[in-house]
């Protein structure tokens, strides 16, 4: 890898951390500013949009006081103006009732670049527990 594409790759990478951050801060103009305005997000077989995804931002303070994710498995490939990262998220999710959860998701992401790098596309679903 040259180091101009490790740092676009690290400059995508930015992207899908920062929207992670907001998201868990319910910062919904930090997601935003993460995402394309027609963003199609596939979250565990369900079909969504950047409304579903703003809502569930802004509903997080309400029931949630804490969230962390810890990403790994990471591949990010950059080729012109489009990106792709594929990784997998072990969350830590604490509650306002005081129930905490530690979901493992396989997420993806594709990110276009215009002004900026944005995700167009994100895909997310629960690691099967056998």
């Amino acid at each position: 890898m040259t180091e101009n594409s490790t740092q676009e790759a690290k400059a995508v990478e930015a992207v899908l951390h920062d929207m992670l951050a907001a998201a868990g801060n319910g910062d919904v103009e930090g997601v935003r500013r993460c995402v394309s305005e027609d963003l199609l997000l596939y979250k565990v077989g369900r079909e969504k949009g950047i409304g579903a995804l703003l809502d569930a931002v802004r509903s997080f303070p309400d029931v949630g006081d804490y969230y962390c994710p810890h990403l790994s498995d990471m591949v990010t490939r950059v080729d012109g103006d489009l990106a792709t990262i594929t990784y997998r998220n072990r969350s830590e999710l604490r509650f306002k009732d005081g129930t905490t959860k530690e979901p493992i998701w396989l997420e993806s992401a594709i990110l276009q670049r215009s002004d900026r790098w944005r995700i167009v596309f994100h895909h997310s679903t629960f690691i099967a527990e056998d």
